[in-house]
C-alpha cells in the first residue's frame, strides 16, 4: 500500500511541475538547426525581423555569427541569412550583447574591435541600400574607458539601456551595472545615467512601449542561476524586479524578449545541451502597455535613392517627436505607445505628395497593428490628391486637432512651388449638405474653418479657391474630408 502511494506522490509531483511549465514551441527547424546553440532574441517593432546568435555554419575564425530573419506571420520565420558587417573576424566576440532597432534598419552590438573607446564598446550598423553598413562606434559618452555593451534601444530611439562591466570577456562578464542615455540625436547620446539595481544582470531589454524592461540575474531569492526578471516604470522610477517564475528554471535562462503583440515572450534555454529558441505565452501580469505598431510598405515607383521620412507628432500640441530616415526598400515601422492621439505623415520632398493619418492611442484594449497602404505620388497639375480624413469633425464640421500640422505640410508645397494656385475640395458628410436652420452649409462651415489655419501657415488667401466635392447627392459620403488640386 505504502508503495502505491508513493508512486501516486510521485505521479501527482510531475503533475505539478509540467503545469508549472511555460507553454512554448520551439521555433522551427530553419531557425532552430539541430545540435547548434540558438540563443538571444532581438525583434523589429513589428516583430517580422529577428536578430540573433547561433554557432551553425559560422564566419571562418568565428565561433558564433549573428543571423538574421523575417517573418510572415507568427511563427512562419524564413531561412536566416549571416550579418555580414557584424560578423567580421574580430567584430562579434560579445555573444549575445546586442539588439535590433524598431524599424529594423539598425544593429547595435557590442565589440572589443580596434578603434574603440575603451576595452569592449558599443557599435552601430545600419541597412544602406539593402545591405549593412560598416559598423560605427558610438564614441562617447555611452562608451567610456572600461567595458561597456548589451545595448537595448526603446522604439523611439531616444533612450538607449546598456550595461557598464567591471569586467568583460568573450565567455562573459562579472560585476556589470544598469545604464540608461537619453537620445541627443542619430546615434548621440546624453551622458549615461546609472539605474541602482542589486545583484549582478545581463541582457536587459526594454519593451516596445518604453515602460517595461526584463534582464537577466543571479540575484538572491530566484530558482537558481540566472533567471529572467520584469521591471515597470511608475514616472521617474522603477518598480522592484519581479521574477518570471513561469519562465525560470534551476538552470539558467538568459535571454528574452517580449514582441509588440505583448502576449507572448521569446527566450533560449537548454535541450539536449543546446540552447534552443522558443515562444511561449505571457501572462497577462508581465504584458507591457498596449501599443500601435505602424507597419508598411511605401508604394513610390522606381526609385533609386532613400525616399524620405517618417515624421511622428503630437496630435493635440503639434509637438515632434521623432523624424526616422526611410530606405529606398520602403519598409516602415512604428510604435505609438498609448495615451495620447499620434499625427503621423511620410513626407518625400518637394516633388511628392505626403501622406499623413491620425491615430487615437488613448486607452487602447488591446495592441494594434496598422498596416496602411501608403502611396507617394508625384507632384502635377490637375491631380486630385487627398489629405489626412481626420481634419474635421463629420458633426460640427470644425477643424480637428492635427489641422495645423497638415496645413504646414501644405504650406512647403506651395513655398516650392510658388507659380501654382489651388483648389480645396471639400467634402460634407452627406447629412446635411441642405442648409440647417442656421442657414450655413455643411461646407460652408468647413471653409469658414480651415481658411484661418491655412493662413496661419503662410499660404495666401489668393492661391487657394475652395469647391464643395459633393454638390450632386448621388456623391456624398459619410465622412467630412478633403483633397486638393494644384493648377
Amino acid at each position: 500500500m505504502k508503495r502505491y502511494f508513493s508512486i501516486f506522490i510521485l505521479q501527482a509531483l510531475v503533475a505539478i511541475s509540467i503545469i508549472a511549465q511555460p507553454v512554448r514551441l520551439k521555433l522551427p527547424r530553419q531557425i532552430n538547426v539541430p545540435n547548434y546553440n540558438h540563443y538571444a532574441p532581438s525583434l523589429s517593432a513589428n516583430g517580422l525581423t529577428m536578430i540573433y546568435c547561433s554557432d551553425y555554419y559560422v564566419t571562418e575564425g568565428n565561433s558564433v555569427d549573428m543571423k538574421i530573419t523575417t517573418s510572415k506571420g507568427l511563427d512562419n520565420w524564413g531561412s536566416s541569412e549571416d550579418v555580414t558587417a557584424v560578423n567580421k573576424s574580430g567584430t562579434l566576440n560579445q555573444y549575445g550583447a546586442h539588439c535590433i532597432s524598431a524599424d529594423g534598419n539598425k544593429i547595435y552590438f557590442t565589440s572589443r574591435k580596434t578603434g574603440g573607446v575603451g576595452g569592449f564598446d558599443i557599435w552601430v550598423t545600419e541597412k544602406k541600400g539593402g545591405k549593412w553598413a560598416t559598423a560605427q562606434n558610438l564614441g562617447k559618452p555611452v562608451n567610456s574607458t572600461g567595458s561597456d555593451g548589451y545595448p537595448s534601444l526603446s522604439a523611439d530611439g531616444k533612450t538607449l539601456y546598456f550595461l557598464r562591466c567591471a569586467t568583460m570577456a568573450n565567455s562573459g562578464c562579472q560585476d556589470c551595472k544598469l545604464f540608461m542615455s537619453e537620445g541627443k540625436g542619430q546615434d548621440f547620446y546624453q551622458p549615461a545615467v546609472q539605474i541602482p539595481m542589486s545583484g549582478h544582470i545581463l541582457y536587459p531589454r526594454i519593451s516596445k512601449d518604453g515602460n517595461s524592461l526584463t534582464f537577466s540575474s543571479t540575484k538572491t531569492g530566484g530558482k537558481g542561476g540566472y533567471d529572467i526578471y520584469q521591471m515597470k516604470k511608475q514616472g521617474d522610477k522603477w518598480s522592484d524586479p519581479v521574477n518570471m517564475e513561469f519562465l525560470n528554471t534551476p538552470a539558467d535562462e538568459v535571454y528574452a524578449d517580449i514582441p509588440s503583440q505583448a502576449e507572448a515572450i521569446l527566450y533560449s534555454t537548454k535541450v539536449d545541451g543546446y540552447l534552443t529558441l522558443f515562444r511561449a505565452k505571457l501572462p497577462e501580469r508581465f504584458h507591457p502597455d498596449k501599443v500601435i505598431v505602424i507597419s508598411s510598405k511605401i508604394n513610390v515607383g522606381p526609385n533609386t535613392g532613400p525616399i524620405g521620412f517618417i515624421q511622428i507628432s503630437d496630435n493635440k500640441t503639434g509637438a515632434p517627436i521623432s523624424i526616422t530616415k526611410i530606405e529606398k526598400d520602403g519598409k516602415i515601422s512604428a510604435v505609438l505607445p498609448t495615451g495620447k492621439v499620434y499625427d503621423v505623415a511620410v513626407v518625400s520632398g518637394k516633388d511628392k505628395f505626403y501622406w499623413s493619418g491620425t491615430y487615437d492611442a488613448i486607452n487602447l484594449t488591446r495592441t494594434q497593428k496598422e498596416e496602411p497602404e501608403i502611396v507617394l505620388e508625384l507632384l502635377q497639375k490637375n491631380k486630385l490628391y487627398y489629405g489626412n480624413k481626420a481634419l474635421f469633425d463629420s458633426t460640427s464640421y470644425q477643424t480637428l486637432p492635427g489641422t495645423a500640422l497638415e496645413c504646414k505640410r501644405l504650406s512647403k508645397i506651395f513655398l516650392s512651388h510658388p507659380e501654382w494656385k489651388a483648389e480645396f475640395i471639400l467634402f460634407p458628410s452627406g447629412v446635411s449638405n441642405n442648409p440647417p436652420a442656421d442657414g450655413l452649409s455643411a461646407f460652408e462651415k468647413m471653409k469658414a474653418s480651415i481658411q484661418p489655419e491655412l493662413s496661419k501657415s503662410g499660404i495666401s488667401t489668393e492661391r487657394i479657391t475652395y469647391v464643395n466635392g459633393f454638390e450632386k447627392p448621388e456623391e456624398e459620403d459619410s465622412f467630412a474630408g478633403w483633397g486638393i488640386k494644384f493648377y
